[in-house]
């Protein structure tokens, strides 16, 4: 059986190629991937759950996310577990760079998720 806290996924604390395998390992199961937003968002969004509906690790392959990462990411002072957004060229996605031993590229990203009380919020709304 699997306990509840394995699906709180602490983005400060783990690899990106961790967070992705705990959300498809848990995705569509009882013990739901989920974050708690303690801070960088809207009052009405912190501190309650946020379930992700798809959650992917960036690998810097395509060509939207090179010329959008390639320069904000790999070299942003964001400390994990922090979100970063451009509302410029990648409006609909939203990138937590995560923790662990991987280094400066180490960063998922998402486009929507479900907040209790609220509903689904796509990225964009949450800027």
């Amino acid at each position: 059986m699997i306990k509840n806290e394995f699906g709180l996924l602490k983005f400060s604390e783990l690899p990106a190629v961790e967070i992705q395998a705990r959300f498809n390992a848990l995705f569509g199961s009882n013990t739901r991937p989920r974050a708690i937003a303690k801070s960088g968002l809207n009052e009405k969004y912190l501190g309650q759950p946020a379930y992700f509906d798809r959650l992917e690790r960036v690998k810097f392959e395509t060509d939207v996310e090179h010329d959008i990462l390639i320069k904000e990411l790999q070299e942003a002072a964001v400390p994990s577990g922090a979100m970063h957004w451009n509302l410029k060229k990648a409006k609909d996605r939203i990138f937590i760079k995560c923790g662990g031993c991987s280094g400066k590229y180490d960063w998922v990203h998402f486009g929507e998720l479900t907040l209790t009380g609220v509903g689904k919020v796509k990225a964009s709304d949450l800027a």
